[in-house]
């Protein structure tokens, strides 16, 4: 049996600021929201972030019934990856399982379009994808279940870090390196590629 590896998609592999600023972009119109990509949010919350003033939790809900209806927003995700992040997943998983666990449980089947998302994106199959918030378990305690217990999780929620890093034993955590998340734990890492090759290393980046 494969080692296992755990990564997020959101934010890791797919750009849902951008993803979610265009579509915001559409709903309440160009002049309540900056579009803008995941390296540039500063904040965890789009209606904290400052260059939104105007944007409040009502404008947010409203994006979010667009969403809760969408057959294709999951799956039309600009990507964060770069040709070296994919090929680095494609060898990786030539010796580790990968499973994908995300916090998407909204719009019309988000695992289906998660899957669709990842067979597009030409990454190593089978997609293992788990969504925490069907399964009502928070993401610490979902990575805890999966046997064997994975060797790393990458992550970059600001939220799930603190939890994962209180109830990792023996799971390497890493940090997509984000603005909303400095203050988090778990090991630094700038590209999937980077996180790739810490594990087949076996050692955390910048040890």
């Amino acid at each position: 049996m494969k080692p296992k590896v755990v990564i997020d998609i959101d934010g890791v592999m797919a750009d849902f600021t951008l993803g979610f600023t265009r579509l915001a972009s559409e709903v309440c119109g160009s002049f309540m929201v900056r579009i803008k990509g995941a390296v540039e949010q500063s904040t965890w919350r789009f209606r904290d972030d400052p260059d939104n003033p105007a944007f409040s939790k009502q404008n947010e809900n409203e994006v979010w019934d667009v969403i809760r209806e969408s057959e294709t927003f999951w799956a039309d995700m600009p990507s964060l990856t770069s040709e070296a992040d994919d090929h680095a997943l494609n060898v990786l998983a030539e010796t580790h399982d990968i499973v994908y666990v995300t916090d998407r449980s909204v719009g019309v089947d988000p695992v289906g379009q998660t899957v669709q998302w990842l067979a597009e994106q030409d990454l190593p199959n089978p997609y293992h994808v788990l969504c925490r918030r069907v399964l009502g378990l928070k993401k610490a305690t979902l990575v805890g279940l999966l046997d064997p217990v994975p060797v790393a999780a990458l992550e970059d929620s600001p939220n799930n870090l603190p939890e994962m890093d209180a109830m990792f034993q023996t799971t390497l955590l890493f940090r997509m390196v984000r603005k909303y998340n400095d203050c988090c734990p778990g090991w630094p890492v700038n590209t999937v590629a980077e996180f790739c090759t810490a594990v087949k290393a076996e050692r955390p980046a910048h040890a």
